[in-house]
């Protein structure tokens, strides 16, 4: 009798867990593998772009891009590395010095601005007005240069400020170079789209 009490009991937990014992798995199994909302894009993007630091090296950019994509940004890429090489700007506001470059090494000059000048032109693909507030003085090595003025490793310049106005005309030899490598495809600089 009490065998079968239990087996009355039993059968019907086991035959219910034999019934639903899969259900439940697959669900449980189903809830580990849910995404968030916009999981799968963030997922496929890891999966993309994952490698060293993030960033592609130029050849697996090189590799990953389409012959018809390279193709389609070779006009607008030599028009920029075109606009990369002359450095020119002209500024307004209380500003005096004088500054050469011959490299970022060979610098000389002093410029004080007192204490903003408001500059405008061409600065390779960087924002084409800006202010310039820091003041530059200094020989070679122990120049100390505008914080908002970055030569680039071969630019060759020279810049004056004369109380209220100001110019500064430079030439980046470097990107000279990259302009014409661009022709058979070799981006010296590293800078195309």
């Amino acid at each position: 009798m009490l065998q079968h009490k239990f087996l009355n009991i039993c059968l019907p937990i086991l035959f219910v867990n034999y019934l639903f014992l899969p259900i439940l798995s697959f669900a449980q199994h189903q809830e580990s593998n849910d995404l968030d909302l916009g999981q799968e894009y963030t997922d496929y993007n890891k999966e993309k772009h994952s490698g060293n630091s993030g960033e592609s090296s130029k050849g697996e950019k090189t590799q990953n891009r389409s012959i018809f994509i390279s193709g389609l940004l070779f006009v607008p890429n030599r028009v920029l590395d075109l606009l990369d090489i002359l450095r020119f700007d002209v500024g307004v506001g209380p500003a005096v010095g004088v500054v050469a470059r011959v490299t970022p090494h060979g610098q000389a000059g002093v410029r004080f601005l007192m204490p903003v000048s408001l500059r405008a032109g061409l600065r390779g693909r960087k924002s084409p007005v800006f202010l310039e507030h820091s003041n530059e003085m200094g020989v070679g090595p122990l120049f100390l240069g505008s914080k908002d003025r970055e030569p680039t490793p071969f630019e060759v310049g020279l810049g004056a400020d004369l109380f209220l106005a100001g110019a500064y005309l430079g030439v980046s030899v470097d990107s000279i170079f990259d302009f014409f490598s661009g022709f058979v495809g070799v981006d010296l600089s590293d800078d195309d789209l």
